[in-house]
């Protein structure tokens, strides 16, 4: 279809119109809907950080998830002692996994991607301008895995990965190069919600609300936390998060957390207040 000269002209400053809203929300913010699950509910909860952590028991000889181990130290109840013995199976697996890189092709999909430049972000290290910037052609291009066949997931970790960067001082890319593809991908998950409290799929969900949390302050977004919130812990006693990766995407949106929080946690201020399950 032809779009003329006057469209393209409107559409064009209808973005700068976002971007600039964005960056204005972005410095004064204002009030937003807390969102956290009832305490009612934390019984549903630990039974998920419980489920981590017998991830990693003595004698399991599967890799622990570092994505698990984030929503371990993002939630409000901690196992201290099961913390650490999961911190060094990932030490542990995190040296092999160097030794072996050597024989094998690293994953370069979009999902993985996404993740490791949010790795690099939190942890203050430099992320390649030229990645990035491919990332978001990309993602303002409407190229897989952002609009053809739209990737929930992956859009997500992506919102997360330029939001890290958006407020890094070690970025060296323009806040407007990267606002617009935060914009471009929060329409898209906003337009992945369902009436029932998903987003795309329930299994997605956790990791999308994840990414409008870190983005609550923007007015453009109806976004009602506690109707995805409720969804999610609803799913719990059904046992729909069976695996580790859904769980760690979970827990965090639960407590209100994104993965980018783990850059103020603090440690010192953790108590050792997780029941085990078999306290009855």
């Amino acid at each position: 279809m032809h779009i003329g000269y006057g469209t393209r002209s409107f559409c064009l400053t209808m973005s700068i119109c976002r971007v600039i809203v964005f960056q204005f929300l972005i410095t004064i913010g204002h009030s937003t809907e807390k969102c956290h699950f009832s305490e009612i509910e934390r019984p549903l909860v630990n039974s998920l950080l419980n489920t981590l952590l017998r991830s990693v028991k003595d004698g399991d000889s599967t890799d622990p998830d570092p994505t698990a181990f984030l929503a371990l130290r993002l939630a409000n109840q901690h196992n201290l002692k099961g913390e650490r013995r999961f911190q060094q199976r990932l030490i542990e697996a995190a040296v092999r996994k160097v030794k072996e890189e050597l024989n094998r092709q690293p994953l370069t999909d979009y999902y993985q991607l996404t993740l490791a430049i949010l790795a690099l972000c939190i942890e203050k290290q430099p992320v390649s301008t030229y990645v990035v910037e491919e990332l978001i052609v990309r993602i303002m291009d409407y190229e897989a895995p952002f609009i053809t066949f739209f990737s929930v997931d992956t859009a997500s970790m992506s919102v997360l990965a330029l939001s890290c960067l958006h407020g890094s001082p070690f970025n060296t890319i323009s806040r407007l190069k990267i606002e617009r593809p935060i914009v471009r991908l929060l329409q898209g998950l906003l337009a992945a919600k369902q009436k029932d409290g998903t987003i795309g799929t329930i299994y997605s969900t956790g990791l999308a609300v994840q990414a409008l949390i870190a983005n609550q302050q923007l007015d453009f977004m109806v976004f009602h936390c506690s109707t995805h919130l409720e969804r999610l812990i609803s799913e719990i006693p059904k046992g729909t998060f069976d695996s580790m990766e859904r769980i760690s995407h979970v827990v965090p949106a639960l407590e209100g957390h994104t993965y980018l929080d783990v850059q103020s946690l603090d440690c010192t201020s953790d108590q050792d207040n997780l029941p085990q399950e078999n306290e009855g």
